[in-house]
């Protein structure tokens, strides 16, 4: 921002030729994401094979809460909701803001957590879809998914900034406004296995090269644009380790002579 000391990975992103294929309203975009990352630090998986206990979410969330306030107050990345455009309640996940007509809508964190987070259910069951639920997950966990979707489609998402909203500490991105369609499950098949995926379930699929999963892949979460492309808009990826890599294997070589 204008008169503050910024990190090279905010600068890069501001200042340097944007790699991204779609605007970055405001100007945060991937190098902002990758910042806030870096401010929380990234969860050290070898230390949590099991979901977290209620406890210790409440005081992950709270430390990396406290963390991105300060962030926010250094970098001047608060956001008056008023100036975001017209509101809409959202469903799970989010809020928006935006009718589109400018190209991007905002969206913002709303609920116990962050977005969710997959996880393992140890339950009998021979549907395999009955394997994996979702829990909230905390900001680093939101920003790792972020990051990931990026990768899956360039420059989807972009951290604005943080506000209040609501009595709740939420964070802001943008995504790119999508005239279409949803996407049948034909599109969504050659989307997925083009990118070196196979399916689990209805909505989980999995790439064992290097462990990523995406969860909750349906028409509603990836949309066709006007130009044909297919855009996963709320899929959750994941980097997969612990229980939850176990499981993915273990689904895996139960659809293995089907595939």
């Amino acid at each position: 921002m204008p008169g503050e000391q910024q990190s090279e990975s905010v600068r890069r992103d501001l200042d340097g030729p944007s790699r991204d294929t779609v605007r970055l309203p405001r100007g945060g975009g991937e190098g902002l994401l990758v910042a806030a990352l870096d401010v929380v630090g990234r969860e050290d998986e070898t230390d949590r094979s099991q979901p977290w206990s209620p406890e210790r979410f409440r005081v992950r969330v709270e430390r990396e809460v406290d963390v991105l306030r300060s962030f926010a107050d250094s970098e001047e990345l608060w956001i008056a909701t008023e100036t975001l455009g017209t509101f809409c309640r959202g469903r799970r996940e989010h809020d928006l803001f935006g009718d589109g007509s400018e190209g991007w809508v905002f969206k913002i964190t709303r609920g116990a957590g962050f977005g969710l987070v997959p996880t393992p259910i140890d339950v009998v069951s021979g549907m395999i879809s009955d394997w994996f639920g979702v829990l909230p997950a905390v900001p680093s966990q939101y920003f790792e998914r972020l990051l990931l979707s990026n990768q899956l489609y360039p420059g989807l998402n972009s951290l604005e900034g943080f506000c209040e909203w609501e009595g709740r500490f939420c964070i802001i991105t943008s995504q790119p406004f999508i005239a279409g369609r949803n996407a049948t499950s034909l599109e969504i098949a050659a989307f997925m296995k083009s990118r070196g995926f196979t399916r689990l379930c209805e909505a989980t699929w999995f790439r064992p090269d290097d462990d990523l999963a995406v969860f909750d892949v349906g028409g509603s979460n990836l949309f066709v644009g006007e130009n044909g492309d297919l855009v996963p808009i709320d899929v959750i990826p994941m980097v997969a380790a612990g229980s939850l890599l176990e499981t993915l294997h273990r689904a895996l070589n139960q659809i293995r002579p089907s595939v």
